[in-house]
């Protein structure tokens, strides 16, 4: 089964680094997908082996409903090369349970 994981992020390096070591681990490094909003170098220097997008960020109108829609369209594309696509806000680590789930 191959699954990413996606995330938005804007200046919160230490919530990325978070995410970005533990979806790497559950996922692999190379897997991992990172919206930036707004051009950051810090960003591909902290996730190495992830795909970096960099968009705008000029334009904040409308930004919650665009974001989504954004992010949606994202993961439907990357749904054609995944059997899941995980999506998470930077600061969001989805855990199991190691005596449920092997």
């Amino acid at each position: 089964m191959k699954i990413c994981a996606i995330t938005m992020v804007y200046k919160d390096y230490w919530a990325l680094s978070q995410w970005y070591t533990h979806y790497g681990r559950l996922v692999g490094f190379d897997n991992l997908y990172v919206v930036a909003h707004g051009r950051d170098a810090l960003v591909a220097q902290m996730c190495p082996r992830a795909s970096v997008i960099t968009i705008p960020r000029e334009r904040l109108n409308g930004f919650d409903r665009n974001r989504g829609q954004m992010l949606n369209s994202f993961a439907d594309g990357l749904g054609l090369s995944y059997d899941w696509v995980v999506r998470t806000d930077a600061d969001e680590l989805i855990c199991f349970d190691p005596a449920v789930y092997r």
